[in-house]
């Protein structure tokens, strides 16, 4: 899919949506949100928070949906694991609200595997969608992520949870970002 990202500019607000069995004791998001600021996104929000003990799929993809109605301008949505799936889910349920969306990085999500389960045409994106394998994954497996729609793909090495826990590969993540997004 070709991209005139040349009048992209960094999203000033952010969904930070994470995975099924994230640990979330200890504000999963924290570090991502410090990151998100200092590259100039003004608002961090993680719908249906990032503190729950458990994800519910069905609040879930209630929580994302409602965050992008009521956004008032183009979000980056930066998901991990199978935050990428609800993300997706919710572009293809609503299709309308694809607008409100100004770039995806989605981090070890099993989108290969979601196909079976939403067999719905994925959503037709007009956005930058970056995805992000780790080397090192035992959780998801490489063979299952990556997106027949990503405009961008990355291997790190790097394990599952590094993604969120790891300010090292946080920072490969936002450079890349940068890098993409033409920040």
């Amino acid at each position: 899919m070709a991209l005139d990202s040349a009048s992209f500019t960094f999203p000033k607000h952010t969904l930070l949506i994470r995975g099924a069995k994230s640990p979330c004791d200890q504000g999963l998001f924290d570090g991502w949100r410090e990151d998100l600021n200092g590259a100039g996104s003004l608002d961090v929000q993680a719908p249906g928070g990032d503190y729950w003990p458990h994800v519910d799929h069905r609040e879930m993809v209630e929580a994302v949906r409602i965050a992008l109605e009521e956004a008032t301008s183009p979000q980056l949505i930066l998901a991990h694991s199978y935050g990428g799936n609800i993300a997706y889910q919710v572009l293809r349920s609503n299709p309308e609200l694809v607008e409100r969306v100004a770039a995806i990085v989605h981090m070890a999500s099993p989108l290969k595997y979601q196909m079976g389960f939403f067999p719905e045409p994925a959503p037709d994106l007009k956005v930058p969608v970056i995805g992000f394998r780790g080397s090192n994954d035992s959780t998801v497996p490489r063979m299952l992520t990556g997106s027949r729609i990503d405009t961008a793909s990355y291997d790190l090495d790097c394990d599952h949870r590094a993604f969120v826990n790891n300010p090292e590969v946080r920072k490969q993540v936002m450079a890349v970002m940068e890098i993409e997004l033409n920040v």
